[in-house]
């Protein structure tokens, strides 16, 4: 008998996450099933060339726009505690200087925000979401038999999880980071099932986001089964002649993370530079700057700096927008290399921290804003204090983080000689924020979501 799943797919990062992390494949293995993948207009023909079959169709999903759904947004986002949400109410106020605006998100949060009979309210509130008539047909001509939401923060994936519970379809959510959970606000809508990728989203989502444990299911990191893959991995000398370094080289890979989070990023690299031209650094490495795929970098500045290699081959776009990135195979094996042949890391509180872990990689977090001195809300002297997630993961050590130039250069020193030096924290951030690296977490959620079909 033929089982059809409805997948979502909101943007790139899911497509790398489920698409391209072996879910598909592993649900394709079953000739009974037949996939629908919900997506935006703006990437349906994409994915269509890329992943369009006679098992699998793409189906175009466009959130209803209602006065009802915008004010239900507002309540799950401002009216949710978290030292997150609390930081980017501060951020917006420095943009648009709305007193009365940030005062009044203030006293929401402060009042309601970590009162869970609200939070109960708002999701039984939810019932009254509005949905599209279009989005209403799709489900009852096509009759899914489950729908795989799988980011359940976004339009996308609330209007069809809106849908499919008021056709009491069976559902099965996913959080889409490791962030979502304390920066998403509150989780609007439960499904049938939710999975999560490690212990501490699991332990979150049951303590913070109140939700019931027997819903709960952790399955580890899908696109991390890419990194238990050995036949994937160059020689280092391959690897490195494509940048022209030396195979003799050590290597410090900066993951950037983009001028809307770290506008001054371009400082940090110049005081690299300026720090090996002066011999400061250790045994004279080779920086390679991996711009984040989604946000804006000043190539030109970072890429004319001496002694800086630009890596340019990290994503590509569908269009002119920065979201519109997407990893393919070739993307995610060249990212899986960078971490393998990297020495030291270095990041500012993001998930490549989490990367960088699973391959034994010493890491060194960026917490200031080269030689310019931001706002406490905008500044990343705290961003391992005012970002709930990056507090966290801060806790079990395994990396420096470091607040000025002369930690930094240190920093690096130090792991340059001693690469194992915080290994110990390690072995925690994985059993807490990654739990399995065994290559299998994209059949557990296949696994899963075959047994709620059953």
């Amino acid at each position: 008998m033929t089982k059809k799943i409805f997948i979502t797919v909101s943007e790139g990062m899911i497509a790398r996450n489920i698409l391209r992390s072996f879910v598909l494949q592993d649900l394709l293995e079953h000739p009974e099933v037949e996939v629908g993948l919900l997506v935006s207009s703006v990437k349906a023909l994409f994915y269509q060339r890329e992943f369009g079959s006679p098992r699998v169709k793409i189906f175009v999903v466009s959130p209803a726009q209602s006065f009802c759904n915008r004010i239900l947004d507002y309540f799950a986002r401002n009216g949710y505690y978290s030292l997150t949400i609390l930081t980017d109410q501060g951020r917006r106020l420095l943009a648009d200087r709305s007193y009365f605006r940030f005062f009044w998100k203030r006293l929401l949060i402060y009042v309601l925000g970590r009162f869970r009979p609200f939070h109960l309210l708002v999701r039984k509130l939810e019932r009254f979401r509005a949905y599209s008539s279009e989005t209403k047909s799709l489900f009852l001509n096509e009759k899914p038999d489950l729908l795989f939401a799988t980011d359940v923060y976004s339009d996308l994936d609330l209007e069809v999880i809106s849908a499919a519970k008021a056709l009491r379809l069976k559902t099965v959510g996913m959080v889409r980071s490791w962030d979502n959970l304390g920066a998403g606000g509150l989780m609007q809508i439960l499904p049938d099932l939710l999975l999560v990728w490690s212990p501490y989203l699991y332990q979150y989502a049951a303590r913070f986001q109140s939700v019931p444990k027997e819903i709960l299911k952790i399955v580890g990191i899908p696109h991390f089964d890419w990194y238990a893959k050995k036949d994937i991995l160059l020689s280092r000398q391959t690897f490195l002649h494509k940048f022209g370094i030396a195979a003799g080289k050590k290597v410090i890979l900066y993951a950037g993370i983009g001028s809307l989070t770290a506008p001054h990023e371009p400082e940090v690299m110049g005081i690299i530079s300026k720090a090996l031209a002066a011999g400061e650094i250790k045994e004279n490495p080779a920086v390679l700057f991996r711009p984040h795929p989604a946000f804006a970098i000043d190539r030109q500045k970072i890429a004319a700096l001496p002694n800086i290699i630009f890596d340019d081959n990290v994503a590509s776009y569908t269009d002119t927008k920065r979201n519109s990135w997407e990893m393919d195979k070739e993307a995610i094996v060249h990212f899986v290399n960078s971490l393998y042949h990297a020495d030291v890391v270095i990041a500012t509180a993001s998930s490549i921290i989490l990367d960088a872990v699973s391959f034994d990689k010493p890491i060194v977090g960026i917490a200031f804003d080269g030689y310019s001195k931001e706002p406490a809300w905008t500044s990343l002297s705290n961003v391992y204090r005012n970002h709930t997630h990056s507090r966290d993961l801060s806790r079990f050590g395994g990396f420096k983080i470091v607040y000025n130039p002369k930690e930094l250069i240190h920093s690096i020193n130090e792991y340059l000689e001693n690469p194992h030096k915080d290994a110990g924290g390690w072995e925690k951030i994985r059993q807490e924020f990654i739990w399995k690296l065994d290559g299998q977490s994209a059949s557990r959620v296949a696994g899963a979501l075959f047994k709620l079909l059953a």
